[in-house]
């Protein structure tokens, strides 16, 4: 059976970090969740464990090829190492935080390994959860909403399933979880 790797992708505050852990928790050994690299501090709201570099270094890893996947984005930089790719050979299933204006490129480099899920997460509730992590600054938050919408079109693509963020943390678990069963039933038939 092939396996794949799950590109998720959404608003900030679709809970993409959060819904990858319950998943993670689900399956357990079966999953590889790759931590990403990103030149922005840990914070303590973080659902997400990443390696931190300086945008220096992470340009110079860039450079060097040490991505399978990288983009930038609100004002960070973010990508992922070879791992995933190891991962998916050995039989896991696996699952990358992703960029939605970095889909087109992520899919020509490995569309063939690549199942995207849009997290989908209304305006309003969006604006809620970005005030309610405490990440962002006001200034920030407005900036996530407007590129929210400047990238919605994104979500249009055929290609894409679909999940609907607006609702309860275990309602997405468990509509994710349904989601990998029937694909994983589907590549088998």
């Amino acid at each position: 059976m092939k396996r794949f790797a799950y590109y998720i992708m959404g608003p900030s505050g679709a809970g993409k970090d959060s819904v990858m852990a319950e998943v993670s928790r689900h399956f357990g050994e079966q999953i590889s969740r790759p931590t990403r690299y990103i030149t922005r501090k840990q914070a303590v709201s973080d659902a997400e464990q990443h390696n931190v570099l300086s945008a220096n270094t992470f340009e110079e890893f860039a450079e060097k090829s040490c991505f399978s996947l990288y983009w930038e984005a609100n004002g960070f930089y973010y990508g992922y190492d070879k791992q995933w790719l190891r991962d998916l050979e050995s039989g896991k299933i696996v699952l990358l935080n992703g960029s939605r204006s970095y889909w087109e490129v992520a899919k020509k480099r490995h569309g063939d390994q690549l199942c995207p899920i849009y997290l989908d997460l209304s305006l309003e509730n969006q604006t809620a959860r970005l005030t309610g992590r405490g990440r962002e600054s006001a200034e920030e938050i407005t900036a996530r909403i407007s590129r929210s919408a400047e990238l919605q079109h994104i979500a249009n693509h055929e290609e894409i399933h679909h999940l609907n963020a607006d609702q309860p943390l275990e309602s997405v678990v468990k509509d994710f979880i349904a989601l990998l069963l029937s694909h994983s039933q589907n590549q088998r038939n």
